[in-house]
């Protein structure tokens, strides 16, 4: 019986599994290029992304709180369960990114490309979507709660 609880504990345990590259992160905070990086559950809280190529990183879970991405390639990235909360996306380039039930509250996607993006279940409450292209983007069960659009 002991065997059995040991085994399901390991395989079905309640703590997400996230296996980013350390050096990726530290690839990216130097060079701020990243395109097909493994940044899965990263903590880059705060950090200055501006302009960053991030075109196809998997950003999964990844702390994104507050973070400056204006400008930021991020066409194809996987940002679903993402916290973006108070990021700066201004002018950034989402085009055809995963973002389903990130965390995208109050922040600033001011003229931000979102064209086939997938934003089913974000939590968009308070973002700026001023001037946004949001063309074909999947906004289901999207919380827009005071969004400027």
């Amino acid at each position: 019986m002991l065997v059995l609880v040991v085994i399901c504990s390991l395989t079905f345990g309640s703590n997400p599994s996230y296996a980013f590259s350390q050096g990726d992160v530290d690839k990216l905070l130097s060079t701020k290029e990243c395109g097909v990086c493994d940044l899965k559950g990263a903590n880059l809280e705060g950090a200055n992304l501006e302009g960053a190529n991030l075109r196809r990183a998997n950003l999964f879970g990844a702390n994104l709180f507050g973070a400056n991405l204006f400008g930021a390639d991020l066409n194809m990235a996987n940002l679903s369960g993402a916290i973006l909360y108070t990021a700066k996306l201004s002018k950034a380039k989402l085009s055809l990114a995963k973002l389903e039930n990130a965390n995208i509250e109050y922040a600033n996607l001011e003229y931000a490309d979102l064209k086939y993006a997938n934003l089913s279940g974000a939590d968009l409450k308070y973002a700026n979507l001023y001037h946004a292209d949001v063309e074909g983007a999947n906004l289901r069960n999207a919380n827009l709660e005071g969004a400027i659009r």
